[in-house]
């Protein structure tokens, strides 16, 4: 830390330097880009179905004959496809077209969706989806429309509109592996984009079908799908899912996790995500992924799984099966074993980092017993997470903060003792990669006001001085930030009264004493 001699203090602090308009416009600007990144995030979670992704071999069969013929034709393009698609008296010719239009839909840059949306081909793809007697027409005619489905709101709606949800329902209970797999994925796009979209899908009775479809059906990829859609039900959207639906999943989805950990991590993945829109921090909801097992299932994931996607999505599940001031959420994954799979978390991916930080955070709000736990076996470790970047430094000096605001006496002194002021103060001094520099001013109002009680010489009150944390005070006394504002001015008015006259500070518990 430099000492500021040379500059005022309020310039190096968060909110100050700016005019009202200034910090209003970039506010607006903030949440302007977050829209934009939810929105491509959403885009994201929809699958694109291309030829890397395709079914199991042997599905797409498509007479190599007819395909080199509509190649061959003058001027080769979508409108080129269209007489052979709507031909229903030629159903081979039919095929090969359905099948060339949904590999130009499957170029994962640019797809013409738009260009097959104006021909006309959507509502005959949907029409083709009930020829029984060409289930390869059915699959071929399903894909082109999920890639469809992978594209804006627009073009989804569109599709819905054109009859495409009873027909793919439909298609669930085809004796063609290949159409219900497709079939799936497609109905997925489609619960992925919308609450009202999911309840339509759901007031059709889609959720005991895909239940079945996990429970009996023996090809993975079929079954990967089939979760996928199953975490896109229960992703709430603008509203949540109806809870009795949601629980009905309970049942299937932990043995799932359980017994897909090692064989298909992807699977694995998109149950947890399921469990975490599940849970959403309500208690008879995480009443019933208790009973049904899954804090040792999670905790297991955490111990043995390399996998960094499926690490994040297993620490999200736990994080939404918590509820503040509830402990006997926590308590079952402190059973399993879940501080000592965190300190192996330490050394992952930053985001694994913080999310295991934030499990301890939450469990020091609960009890002493529990921050008696993280003292015992993680604090060293906790300590140089502090010191590491920015990101987790953050996190883990929450844990301190809890651990000090939340503890005893006692415990708050030992954390104190091992060297938090410092690491603290040096935070404050940036605060604006500070998430939560209250939160931190919150800490050192406790630690000073349990070293003033203790009589004498207030230590806690030096060692903030020795870390030159009395300039830092000033500096956030000046802040834009109400709350941190607030608690640095009572923090210098309580302990560090100057004298008149005096640049030194005088510490309110030695004034007393005087």
């Amino acid at each position: 830390f430099n000492k500021m001699a040379d500059s005022p203090h309020k310039d190096q602090y968060k909110y100050t330097g700016k005019t009202l308009a200034a910090a209003t416009e970039e506010r607006a600007q903030t949440q302007i880009r977050l829209r934009k990144e939810n929105r491509a995030e959403e885009l994201n979670k929809k699958r694109f179905n291309t030829d890397a992704g395709a079914a199991a071999p042997g599905s797409d069969v498509v007479p190599v004959h007819l395909i080199e013929e509509i190649r061959a034709r003058p001027d080769y393009d979508i409108s080129t496809l269209v007489p052979a698609i709507m031909n229903d008296a030629d159903r081979d010719m039919q095929l090969a077209a359905v099948h060339k239009c949904r590999t130009m839909l499957s170029r994962q840059s640019n797809p013409p969706i738009d260009l097959v949306i104006r021909a006309g081909i959507v509502p005959k793809a949907v029409e083709l989806l009930y020829v029984d007697t060409r289930p390869d027409l059915q699959f071929q005619s399903a894909w082109l429309l999920t890639n469809i489905l992978s594209g804006t709101s627009e073009q989804t709606l569109y599709v819905v509109n054109s009859g495409v949800i009873p027909a793919l329902m439909g298609l669930l209970v085809s004796p063609s592996i290949d159409a219900r797999e497709q079939a799936i994925w497609a109905i997925a796009n489609i619960a992925g984009e919308s609450a009202d979209l999911r309840d339509t899908l759901l007031a059709r009775g889609l959720a005991p079908m895909v239940a079945n479809s996990i429970a009996t059906e023996q090809r993975q990829t079929l079954v990967r799908q089939a979760v996928w859609l199953v975490s896109n039900l229960c992703r709430p959207h603008a509203r949540p899912t109806d809870p009795a639906i949601l629980l009905s999943f309970v049942p299937l989805l932990i043995p799932l996790i359980q017994n897909s950990v090692r064989a298909d991590p992807i699977l694995c993945t998109d149950a947890l995500w399921a469990v975490t829109y599940i849970a959403d921090r309500t208690p008879f909801k995480i009443d019933a992924l208790v009973a049904a097992g899954a804090a040792p299932v999670l905790v297991n994931i955490l111990q043995a799984s390399p996998d960094a996607d499926l690490l994040v999505a297993c620490l999200k599940a736990i994080t939404s099966m918590q509820v503040p001031s509830m402990p006997q959420y926590a308590q079952p994954f402190i059973d399993a074993g879940m501080l000592v799979a965190v300190k192996d978390l330490f050394s992952k991916k930053t985001r694994i980092c913080q999310l295991a930080l934030s499990f301890l955070t939450h469990i020091c709000t609960l009890s002493h017993d529990n921050v008696m736990r993280v003292l015992r076996g993680l604090l060293p470790s906790i300590l140089t997470l502090c010191r590491g970047p920015i990101d987790v430094a953050i996190e883990a000096l929450s844990v301190l903060s809890n651990i000090i605001i939340r503890g005893t006496p006692e415990q708050a002194l030992s954390v104190c003792s091992a060297g938090a002021v410092p690491l603290i103060v040096s935070r404050l001094v940036d605060s604006t990669k500070s998430t939560n520099p209250t939160l931190l001013l919150k800490a050192l109002a406790r630690l000073l006001a349990i070293g003033a009680n203790g009589g004498g010489r207030n230590e806690v009150a030096f060692s903030i001085e020795e870390n030159r944390g009395i300039e830092v005070l000033e500096g956030l006394e000046m802040s834009q930030h109400h709350g941190v504002s607030v608690c640095a001015e009572s923090i210098l008015k309580d302990y560090f009264q100057r004298e008149p006259d005096s640049e030194e500070p005088v510490f309110a518990a030695a004034a007393a004493a005087a």
